[in-house]
């Protein structure tokens, strides 16, 4: 539900499948720490380790075929060591044998099937190892990590389109830059943003920051703006010297904040006379005026930024 679960299967499932809806509890009830947890154990007579040791709480574990770890409480302090009741698998060097302990391992095909001389399936040898080894004070290792995450939900996209930023500890202060441009941000939650990809050309990787709070600026990835179709209509044009038409543009996502410029030009000089065309931020479409000029026959280029260039014919009598 948080943290680093959150980049590893919620991020993990939204690329597989962007519509998916994701339950995690742990983001949405009300117990919102292990204060309230072991509340609710002691409430609903649920058994939990140390509860009655009288600690204000317990460490968080997490224990598998290959380790046991341990966090929270006084390991939040990297000046602290860690009482000794924390251990589960091991002894300290100090309470340890003072002889050593021989084992014979059995291996076939670079595996280990059997110790001394026991057959084992796999999972039997990780379990007889690690008793072997914290029963010899083995295996006890203390890290400290930086948890900060930010990541983001999509890594390419047309012009226009909102992606989102998962990680921690965010604020409506905060704000995404994609190529040292400011984008449009939106704060959902203390884990979410979302910003919206600006008008810069396609086919390019644009480097994402998070900006603010005390991160400062920090790198979560990169970002390709992938082309979009810019709708042009009519998409052909035949217009008399002096008359009047209208050019319809349109996207498919909303202009970004600072709008989307479109970019006419002609290949038969003073075949017509239009004004600057601009998508306005938030709208999807733009009419724009043209009148005929100077008879001719050529094509208009239309481009912007992110966008495939397109080509209207056109006829100017």
């Amino acid at each position: 539900g948080k943290g680093n679960d959150q980049v590893r299967f919620e991020l993990g499932a939204y690329a597989l499948a962007p519509g998916i809806k994701v339950i995690a509890p742990w983001r949405e009830w009300d117990l919102s720490s292990r204060e309230t947890l072991m509340e609710f154990a002691s409430q609903h007579e649920i058994p939990v380790d140390f509860s009655k040791a009288g600690k204000k709480s317990p460490y968080s574990m997490d224990a598998n075929l290959l380790h046991i770890s341990y966090e929270g409480g006084i390991l939040e302090d990297p000046w602290a060591e860690p009482e000794e009741d924390m251990w589960r698998w091991s002894v300290s060097p100090e309470a340890a044998p003072d002889t050593p302990t021989y084992i014979e391992l059995t291996f076939q095909g670079g595996d280990i099937v059997a110790i001394d001389g026991e057959p084992l399936a796999a999972h039997e040898v990780l379990a007889r190892l690690n008793k072997l080894g914290g029963d010899n004070g083995i295996g006890r290792l203390d890290i400290v990590e930086n948890r900060y995450v930010g990541n983001l939900a999509s890594y390419r996209g047309p012009v226009g389109v909102e992606i989102a930023v998962q990680g921690r500890g965010l604020t409506k202060y905060d704000s995404i830059t994609m190529g040292g441009a400011k984008t449009t941000t939106r704060f959902l939650s203390e884990n979410e943003l979302r910003f919206t990809i600006p008008a810069l050309p396609a086919g390019v990787d644009y480097p994402v920051q998070l900006i603010g709070g005390p991160h400062g600026a920090l790198d979560i990835g990169n970002f390709r703006i992938d082309e979009s179709v810019l709708g042009v209509v009519p998409s052909s044009l035949e217009i008399k010297s002096g008359d009047s038409a209208t050019l319809l543009f349109k996207i498919d996502f909303e202009a970004p904040a600072s709008g989307l410029t479109i970019d006419v030009k002609t290949d038969i000089a003073k075949s017509v006379i239009m004004p600057v065309a601009i998508i306005s931020s938030g709208n999807k479409t733009v009419n724009i005026p043209i009148r005929g000029g100077e008879p001719g026959e050529g094509k208009l280029v239309v481009t912007a930024p992110g966008y495939q260039s397109v080509e209207v014919p056109i006829r100017v009598y």
